[in-house]
């Protein structure tokens, strides 16, 4: 009698141990590969993607005649012309918008020493915008040398003693100092440093935001050397500063006027070099001739 052996196939789980019958288990990641590899997979595949739309969008832009330069509108000047400042800065109508260099334009133009600030900028789609503040002019020089004499023309100065000006014609715009230097120092773009100058530009400062421009008409200031500063008004009054305390002395000189405007007497001379302030009244001086 033959005798039949029977033959159960088994399934590669329950080799394993496993019974086909029992759940699944849900699937879950690999302990090698945490979720936030993934999250960080994805987001860097994503990074990707918009980085090569943003370099196909600009393969389009930086060909497009639409946005190539028809303006370039410069604002702010004074002692520069338009076309000298757009030569500077190597813009060209034409060029695609795009591919202009703002950052190198500004660069170029900041290195100008009597501009103060400068900003470029695009304005879609065809025009770039230069805003330029230029150094503002605060007094008028007149430079004076020994040898040779008064020089007549004057150069505009800004309150950081930057020259903003070759020699021109004086104005009535500013008011002048005159003061012992050599001419050939006074050169548009030069800052000088002369004790004499910053003594003049500081007592500027001051009586500019105060109530003394109101009682006392400024002409000049006079710089015979580093230790005077001498004001000059148009009345032909003669004001002695000296070399230091200027805010306090200023603010003495704005009473002493007060009082003799009261007293209705006209000054000729003041000095605030000394602690009790001799005043000579024009009066006096007619009287002494």
């Amino acid at each position: 009698m033959i005798r039949r052996r029977r033959y159960v196939s088994r399934s590669p789980l329950s080799v394993r141990g496993f019974s086909p019958s029992k759940k699944s288990r849900p699937f879950s990641f690999p302990k090698f590969l945490g979720k936030s590899t993934l999250i960080l997979f994805l987001l860097v595949a994503d990074l990707a993607l918009l980085v090569w739309l943003g370099h196909k969008i600009w393969d389009v832009l930086s060909i497009d005649s639409y946005f190539s330069i028809q303006q370039i509108q410069v604002q702010g000047l004074n002692f520069f012309s338009e076309n000298e400042v757009i030569s500077r800065t190597k813009l060209l109508k034409g060029q695609n918008i795009f591919k202009t260099d703002i950052r190198e334009a500004r660069r170029i133009l900041t290195q100008e020493p009597l501009f103060e600030d400068v900003d470029v900028w695009r304005q879609l789609p065809d025009t770039v915008l230069i805003k330029i503040i230029e150094r503002k002019p605060v007094i008028q020089v007149i430079p004076k040398n020994k040898e040779e004499g008064i020089k007549e023309k004057v150069y505009l100065v800004d309150k950081e003693g930057m020259i903003l000006s070759n020699g021109m014609d004086a104005t009535q715009l500013y008011p002048i100092v005159r003061m012992v230097a050599k001419a050939d120092l006074f050169r548009r773009g030069n800052q000088i440093s002369n004790q004499g100058l910053i003594h003049a530009l500081e007592v500027m400062d001051i009586f500019s935001d105060s109530l003394l421009r109101k009682v006392f008409d400024l002409e000049n200031i006079e710089i015979q050397d580093d230790s005077d500063v001498m004001l000059r008004s148009r009345s032909g009054m003669i004001v002695h500063l000296g070399d230091t305390d200027f805010e306090s002395r200023l603010l003495k000189l704005l009473a002493i006027l007060e009082d003799v405007k009261k007293k209705k007497e006209e000054p000729q001379s003041i000095d605030l070099r000394f602690r009790y302030v001799p005043v000579t009244l024009k009066e006096e001086v007619k009287s002494e001739k």
